[in-house]
């Protein structure tokens, strides 16, 4: 996906699967991408980037294999970690958030505002996201 802000901090996104540890949150901290996940040993998440909300359009990548999680940002910066295999389906994420999460997946955000600024280009699974296929699901969670 692409995004472009003027603000430092904001949840980019987010994905949540059907065992504990199997999540991912990515987030714009202070300029700087910051992917968390229950997959990676790293209490403190991979690092990348800096100056990220410049205006400028920025391009990341997110990968999950049954092995490695890779991050990238404008075809450049490159960070890959081996997964911790915690059962079959570890790297399935069932849910994916873009720019925020619902009240009942808040845990992924870590209290981090969601995303403020503009988001194009988003493909999840090799399925591009339009207008259509975007569901809030913040009403179904009162």
């Amino acid at each position: 996906m692409r995004f472009r802000t003027t603000l430092g901090n904001g949840l980019l996104a987010a994905g949540l699967g059907g065992l504990g540890n199997s999540y991912y949150s990515l987030f714009l901290v202070d300029g700087k991408l910051n992917l968390h996940s229950g997959l990676i040993d790293v209490f403190e998440g991979i690092w990348l980037g800096d100056k990220l909300n410049n205006t400028e359009w920025q391009t990341i990548n997110v990968v999950v294999t049954p092995s490695h999680l890779i991050l990238g940002i404008n075809g450049k910066l490159q960070a890959k970690h081996q997964v911790n295999q915690v059962g079959e389906n570890s790297t399935t994420f069932f849910h994916t958030f873009i720019g925020g999460t619902t009240r009942t997946n808040a845990f992924l955000s870590k209290s981090v505002a969601n995303f403020t600024g503009c988001m194009e280009d988003i493909e999840v699974n090799g399925v591009k996201i339009t207008d259509c296929l975007l569901y809030t699901s913040d009403a179904a969670d009162e």
